[in-house]
């Protein structure tokens, strides 16, 4: 086995990229197999139906309006037709 060049290490490419290769390929945290079968199929259905049974989804459109005089600030819908 050669040494590395000058500035090379034996985990990348440079002192900077040290274990690059370990934190850019590390294992994925356990997740429960059926968590996340439910979770693909609610977005399945999502996308292809629509909202689930029961619930509805509404598209708003809002900014953040600052508070004047220091006092807190709020959100305020905007329609879009005002543009």
């Amino acid at each position: 086995v050669e040494a590395p060049q000058q500035g090379e290490w034996r985990d990348g490419v440079t002192p900077v990229m040290r274990d690059a290769r370990t934190r850019h390929f590390r294992k994925l945290p356990e997740m429960d197999p059926g968590l996340v079968e439910k979770v693909e199929t609610e977005l399945v259905e999502i996308v292809n139906h629509g909202a689930p049974k029961g619930w509805t989804y509404e598209d708003v459109e809002e900014e953040y309006v600052e508070g004047k005089d220091g006092k807190e600030g709020y959100w305020k819908e905007i329609s879009r037709n005002q543009y």
